[in-house]
Parts: structure tokens; C-alpha cells; sequence
């Protein structure tokens, strides 16, 4: 580690030690970290990656932290805040293909659209509209990216809104909005790899399931996402965008890190003969957990497929709550919920169960 501070010393690159990393995430919990250091620039980026490889420190990248629980122990490494910025709008330039459907069988199935917030009411189709390659970098915050190109008449990813991340958090997990997936509007992405270098990775490269890429398992830097979108009606894009984030923000709960578990498939709520495979209704109405706390952290009344946490939580009560709702799924409905969240600073035989 010693080497590599006096590496960022001759770079001129700030570096904090023993970071507190509660404040860069949505949870508000966890421990510190050995280093901690945020990058703007693309080509500082490729330098470090490279330099950590050579000397085979641990490090985690993190953008807004909205779905990452770190340990109460911290992270024993570096952890690099991804700021990485811009949004590049290809107006002349001619769409060859369209991005394909990777996700079938885990669409939202809601039934009780005043307890838990429904989409089927904004949705619409877009796919005749004009399209526009859009490029835009890893460390864009989702939100702004979305006002940004409705604001230069560019629609898609209205259907994101009120999901804090950035993008490249977006990509990673191939985020869901309503019945929308991330994977349906990218056609690739360029990453860097662990040599520094740019490479760039094709839509069907990437490996796009509910809630997966195959960057979860290879660790590859997601730089830039190349995007195809639409010329479409810009005022309507607006108006879901705000009605959309509206309607997730009355039952997501502020201190969360959004839906904790994946839903199950429609072959499971068969099985189980229940109007909805979200965890939220089978934490509520099955496993009777609703509301239910552990020391300053509390499954949501709002809604229960959340855990938010109050002043003076730790990461460890919001883990004893996961895995309280994943002993009793087990138990009672005989299935192993999978989290949407990931986990940093955890030893793996705690977390392998989720995952």
C-alpha cells in the first residue's frame, strides 16, 4: 500500500486513509476504508486499475452507493468513488441494430396498486420512434442523464427514473424500471481492463440477465455505455419520468438501498399459488415481517421489500434483518431469496447464501 500512496503522491491524485464510507452510501452504515480516493478523468482511471493490478491490492469501485451494504469492519483496500462524467449525443449518427430482450419471466406482478406502487398505467411503446445513439460515462448520475436527454429531446430511460446510481451502476446490475430492463437500450459498453487498457464489449457480450451482466463475476471497469434511444415525444418521456419517480418515492423508504431481494420467477408464484412475485407482498402477506426491526434498521412499513435505517444503524443490523427474511423464505415457502444487493468487506461463506 505504501508503494502505491507514493504512486498517487507523483500523479498529484488526493487520497484519503482510514475513510469512513457510511456517508457514500445510501444505508448510511459501514466501516472504513484502508484508502479512499475519487477519480474524474478517464485516462486516471486506466493508471490506477493497471497499478493495482501490478501490485495486487484489493479495490472496490463505487459510484452513489444505492445498493451496496459494506461491512462494519470496512473494506481492507481501495475503494475508488467513480465520478467519471458526460453524456454524448450522436445525432447523426445511423442505428443498425436493436438491442435485444434478455429478461422473460421476472416482470413485476403487482396486484394491490395502492400498497405497493404499480407501472402499467405509464407504460407505452416507443420502438417506431426515430433512434439516436447516445454515449454516456460510468460516473453520470442516473437522474441527471435522464433530465439531460429529455431536455435535448432524447427518450428511453424515462423508465429509470427516481433509481439513484449512476450509470455504470445501472449497467452493471441491468437495473429494472417497471417492466423495463437497462439491457433492452445498450448496445455495448467500453471497460478497462486490468492491464489499463480500453476494450469495448458488444450487447450480446454482456451477458444480460434480471438483475446480472457478466460484469458481476469478471470485475471489468465499466468507462462509457453506448445506448440506442429515441427522437421521441419529449414532454410525455417528462411527464412519466416525474410521475414515476413521484410514485416511488411515497413507499420507498429515504435510508434504503431500494428492493432487497430479487423477485422470484412466475414459475415460483405458480407454484406457491400467489397473486404477486414480489418480495415485498411475500415478506408482508406470507412470512408476516413487516415492520419487524433490528437494532436501529427496520424492514418498511412502507413497503417490505425495503430496509431503511434510522441515526446510529450498523451494517450488521440490516444483515441480521437479510438474513432473518432468508431463513424464514427458507423455512416457510422453501425458497432462498437472492439479493439485489452487493456486498463489500464481508467475508464470502456469510454471503454466498445470497447470491
Amino acid at each position: 500500500m505504501e508503494e502505491f500512496k507514493k504512486y498517487l503522491k507523483q500523479l498529484n491524485i488526493s487520497f484519503l486513509e482510514n475513510e469512513p464510507l457510511a456517508k457514500y452510501t445510501t444505508w448510511k452504515v459501514g466501516g472504513a476504508a484502508d484508502l479512499f480516493l475519487e477519480v474524474k478523468l478517464a485516462d486516471q482511471i486506466q493508471d490506477l486499475i493497471k497499478k493495482l493490478n501490478d501490485l495486487n491490492i484489493p479495490y472496490y469501485i463505487l459510484g452513489s452507493g444505492s445498493n451496496v451494504l459494506i461491512s462494519d469492519q470496512g473494506f481492507r483496500g481501495v475503494i475508488i468513488k467513480n465520478s467519471i462524467s458526460g453524456i454524448e449525443i450522436y445525432n447523426e449518427e445511423q442505428i443498425d441494430s436493436q438491442p435485444k430482450e434478455d429478461v422473460k419471466d421476472v416482470r413485476l406482478s403487482q396486484i394491490n396498486k395502492q400498497e405497493y406502487y404499480s407501472f402499467e398505467d405509464l407504460d407505452y411503446d416507443e420502438s417506431q420512434e426515430p433512434k439516436v445513439k447516445v454515449a454516456i460515462y460510468s460516473g453520470t448520475l442516473l437522474s441527471l442523464a435522464i433530465n439531460n436527454l429529455i431536455s435535448n429531446k432524447v427518450t428511453g430511460l424515462q423508465w429509470f427514473a427516481g433509481i439513484p446510481g449512476t450509470i455504470g451502476g445501472a449497467v452493471f446490475n441491468n437495473i429494472h424500471g417497471g417492466s423495463h430492463f437497462f439491457s433492452e437500450y445498450l448496445t455495448g459498453v467500453d471497460i478497462i481492463d486490468e492491464f489499463g487498457d480500453i476494450k469495448y464489449l458488444s450487447h450480446d457480450e454482456m451477458g444480460f440477465g434480471y438483475d446480472h451482466s457478466k460484469l458481476q463475476s469478471d470485475h471489468k471497469f465499466i468507462l462509457k455505455a453506448y445506448f440506442q434511444l429515441y427522437k421521441g415525444d419529449a414532454k410525455r418521456a417528462q411527464e412519466t419520468a416525474i410521475a414515476w419517480a413521484r410514485a416511488k418515492k411515497k413507499k420507498q423508504p429515504y435510508n434504503s438501498a431500494g428492493c432487497s431481494f430479487k423477485n422470484i420467477d412466475k414459475q415460483q408464484m405458480s407454484d406457491l399459488n400467489i397473486p404477486s412475485n414480489s418480495w415485498g407482498y411475500i415478506i408482508d402477506n406470507i412470512l408476516k415481517l413487516k415492520g419487524t426491526k433490528k437494532g436501529q434498521a427496520m424492514i418498511s412499513n412502507s413497503h417490505a421489500a425495503f430496509i431503511e435505517t434510522f441515526p446510529g444503524a450498523v451494517a450488521e443490523d440490516v444483515m441480521a434483518l437479510l438474513e432473518l427474511i432468508h431463513q424464514k423464505a427458507s423455512e416457510t415457502i422453501n425458497i432462498t431469496p437472492k439479493t439485489e444487493i452487493f456486498f463489500v468487506g464481508f467475508p464470502n461463506d456469510r454471503i454466498k447464501k445470497f447470491q
